[in-house]
């Protein structure tokens, strides 16, 4: 059991069943830290991704509960992600642990990053998880953290599929003595030239996806010096270019188009963490990040033109962790970054930005209750804000992993640099949003005590938000959007996760991962002469079930993907309705060990019926597509 909605601040060590059996090692991995957090949150790692029949960093996120995917289909296609109705803005992508330029997660390309180089993907539906973290972090309703650090040894690995895709990829980690090289890099390219549907009346044509071709590839490096057993200074940097020519709208007859995006980035950051005493750590970071747009328009209509973008951010945080007793926990934390934006446009100005953010948090557990709170400062531009946060757990029975957790969340979000500068998408006058979020959890688990038995992981979550002023983008096409505020939205919602594992013989077992969320997000505008709606493109209902049979043969994995219907306006226009969707697949892998190497095979299958449908209206998801992944791994 892998999904896991689970506590990682302690460190504790993850509770697994692994079993090798005849070369092959059946995995049922539990949480990967302790339910009894405060924060609902998900995990996901790199051994998980083979077992649930993943294929990229997008189909392993729409395994987790909450989560409403932006595709417009394609390995090339852009891909966003909103969690619990609030929108891409507010999800923070941590990468490492320190949250990326708001250039890039405000409305983030999760196409930017690849499967190979994560080692572990979590995402925490509130931010609240961990107090020992940056100010930067409790500034976002939801945070997806990706870790990049890979096992030592050295790692090949290639994949190959559908319209012309292959994707190299390689890492290598060396321990000597306290320090740890490591070293990542890969590439991929696609053509992306599927086959979809359109309906004309009665009649149904059969058209081929143009300009949808994809270049892409990253390379990084990073060094962990440990120079006492309580000190580490981690130094990483990471280089990415993506060339992507952008397909547009699809119409009868028009299929055509002449848009490519190519987005460059460079990031450097160095983190260090030491342990004073048994009362005192301390963690400190410094960033440099440049990150580049060049968008080209061939076919400019509607002043639509071609434009370039660079920005540069440069970042710095602190954090104290002081511990007076064992039951208590305090911890201040101060950031400052500046954000700057150049473009090619000679009539803009060129934006500067300093943000200054400071938290003071305090955790106080006891037997089988645990409270939390915490208060931010933000100081952004010329904006100030004070928001507080609460919460509490407790374990109901002594003995039983059973518990309940209550939070309350005050965020202020100031739009991006991105939302009013960028001369495609921005608009100055934007107001900052206030948002308010409370949750309400329930969590249980069961863990095996012997090689055979029955181990579950189940969890229910009920929330509630609140958004005045919330900034919701209106896309032109893949990279123009026009941003406006909407008065006010609500949204009630339950996320359900369930993980059953069942080792039902020593060489075979059965795993069951399935969760399902219920969206209720209207607009509450001011005018009684509108009702309230669902907002744009976040279904009611949607989820996913993934079965695995474990065996000595070969691993056997089946999901389930659904989601029912959206709208494309938040007004509901006629003809503005897509229809929900479900989507099968299914994958096989093996292990092989042969002394000291270790070869890992996948083969999957996705949307097995070759349904056709869209998530992006005008914007259709492929058919059935294959894809095939060959990895080597040596220590």
């Amino acid at each position: 059991m892998s999904l896991s909605c689970a506590d990682i601040s302690a460190q504790t060590d993850s509770i697994a069943a692994a079993y090798d059996i005849d070369e092959v090692n059946v995995n049922g991995v539990r949480a990967a830290g302790d339910i009894r957090d405060i924060a609902s949150r998900y995990s996901l790692s790199s051994s998980d991704f083979a077992r649930l029949g993943v294929s990229d960093l997008t189909s392993a996120l729409r395994r987790l509960p909450g989560i409403t995917l932006r595709d417009y289909g394609g390995a090339g296609g852009m891909k966003t992600v909103s969690v619990r109705g609030m929108g891409s803005q507010h999800v923070g992508v941590a990468l490492d642990g320190l949250l990326m330029p708001d250039v890039l997660s405000g409305q983030i390309d999760l196409q930017q990053f690849s499967l190979s180089e994560i080692s572990r993907m979590t995402l925490s539906a509130s931010g609240l998880a961990d107090i020992f973290q940056p100010a930067r972090n409790f500034s976002r309703a939801s945070v997806l953290s990706i870790e990049t650090q890979p096992t030592e040894g050295t790692r090949i690995g290639f994949a190959t599929g559908s319209w012309g895709l292959w994707s190299p990829a390689a890492s290598f980690s060396r321990r000597i003595k306290r320090t740890t090289i490591s070293l990542q890099g890969g590439y991929s390219q696609a053509d992306n030239n599927y086959k979809f549907l359109i309906k004309n009346g009665a009649d149904t044509h059969k058209e081929r996806r143009q300009n949808s071709k994809t270049r892409q590839g990253y390379l990084g490096g990073s060094v962990l010096w440990q120079p006492t057993d309580s000190s580490s200074l981690r130094t990483t940097l990471r280089l990415s270019d993506n060339r992507r020519e952008l397909p547009g709208i699809v119409r009868l007859y028009s299929n055509d188009n002449d848009e490519v995006l190519r987005d460059k980035s460079f990031l450097l950051q160095s983190q260090y963490h030491v342990a004073l005493s048994e009362k005192w750590q301390v963690k400190a970071a410094v960033r440099w990040d440049i990150s580049g747009q060049k968008y080209h328009n061939g076919q400019p209509s509607g002043g639509i033109r071609s434009e370039n973008y660079l920005c540069r951010e440069y970042y710095a945080t602190a954090s104290v962790l002081f511990v007076p007793v064992r039951q208590l926990r305090l911890s201040y934390s101060a950031d400052f970054w500046h954000d700057a934006l150049h473009t090619t446009i000679v009539d803009r100005q060129r934006p500067r930005r300093n943000s200054f953010l400071q938290s003071l948090s305090a955790k106080w557990s006891v037997r089988r209750l645990s409270l939390m709170g915490q208060v931010l400062n933000s100081n952004i531009g010329k904006e100030r804000h004070v928001s507080p946060a609460v919460g509490a757990s407790y374990r109901l029975l002594p003995r039983k992993e059973l518990y309940i957790r209550l939070m309350y969340k005050d965020i202020f979000r100031m739009p991006t640099v991105t939302e009013q500068y960028y001369y495609h998408l921005g608009t100055q006058d934007l107001r900052p949003e206030k948002t308010r979020q409370a949750n309400l959890g329930l969590s249980f688990r069961h863990v095996p005590t012997a090689d055979r038995g029955f181990g579950i992981e189940t969890s229910a979550n009920v929330y509630l938000n609140s958004v005045k002023d919330k900034i919701v983008a209106i896309p032109f096409n893949m990279f123009v959007y026009r941003y406006q505020n909407v008065e006010k939205t609500v949204g009630k919602g339950l996320d359900l996760m369930l993980d059953l594992d069942w080792f039902f013989s020593e060489k075979q077992s059965l795993s069951l991962t399935t969760n399902y969320s219920l969206q209720d997000i209207e607009t509450r505008p001011t005018n009684k002469d509108y009702s309230p709606q669902q907002i744009a493109y976040t279904p009611l209902h949607s989820g996913s079930t993934t079965l695995t049979w474990g065996n000595p043969w070969v691993n056997v994995a089946t999901t389930l993907l659904f989601a029912s219907a959206t709208w494309t306006t938040n007004e509901h226009d006629t003809g503005t309705r897509i229809a929900g969707y479900a989507e099968w697949g299914a994958s096989v892998y093996r292990t092989l060990r042969i002394k000291r190497s270790e070869w890992e095979i996948k083969c999957t299958v996705q949307n097995l019926l070759d349904r056709n449908y869209c998530i992006v209206a005008h914007y259709p998801m492929p058919g059935r597509n294959f894809n095939m992944t060959i990895t080597y791994k040596i220590n």
